[in-house]
């Protein structure tokens, strides 16, 4: 069992972590209110707003298109060797078209994770890239897994392994 220790009024520290540079570090960042938070990205909340509403092909476009990074990797994946087209796809439309809402939904939240969690500094960015990778894998296993099993939706279990640690950052 693992106690903590009060170090501030809002802030508890476990007693295996007190003695940890990076928690420590953390913690000064915390007392002087320098610890900045990023917010999820507005276009993955916008998009997964409008595939729970089951809102239009067009409207999806629209979303999607207000962020060209965004657009141009779900072009990228659409025309990547895992879905075998005979025509590369060069706009959105058909690439959502092609993908279908759960998976353009599940690679907009995908990439928007991505941006969201980086740093310069060395350590916390080897951490962020260890944690991104086994993210990656967890969801392979559960999307082949939910795949084999068929009781589970396998887009949801690929979404759920992927998000499974991110407390962790």
């Amino acid at each position: 069992m693992t106690t903590t220790t009060s170090v501030d009024k809002e802030l508890k520290i476990s007693e295996n972590l007190k003695n940890n540079p990076f928690v420590e570090q953390l913690h000064q960042h915390f007392i002087h209110g320098q610890l900045e938070t990023p917010s999820f990205p507005d276009i993955a909340l916008k998009i997964r707003r409008a595939i729970q509403q089951d809102c239009e092909l067009a409207d999806l476009v629209k979303i999607i298109n207000m962020d060209p990074v965004i657009s141009a990797k779900l072009i990228q994946v659409v025309n990547s060797p895992f879905y075998m087209l005979m025509q590369p796809i060069t706009n959105c439309a058909n690439a959502i078209n092609r993908l279908g809402r759960k998976t353009t939904r599940d690679l907009v939240i995908t990439f928007s994770m991505k941006n969201l969690i980086k740093s310069e500094k060395p350590v916390i960015k080897k951490l962020i890239q260890q944690t991104w990778f086994q993210s990656i894998k967890v969801s392979s296993i559960s999307y082949t897994l939910a795949k084999q099993l068929k009781k589970v939706d396998s887009d949801e279990a690929l979404l759920a392994g992927l998000l499974h640690n991110i407390g962790t950052l």
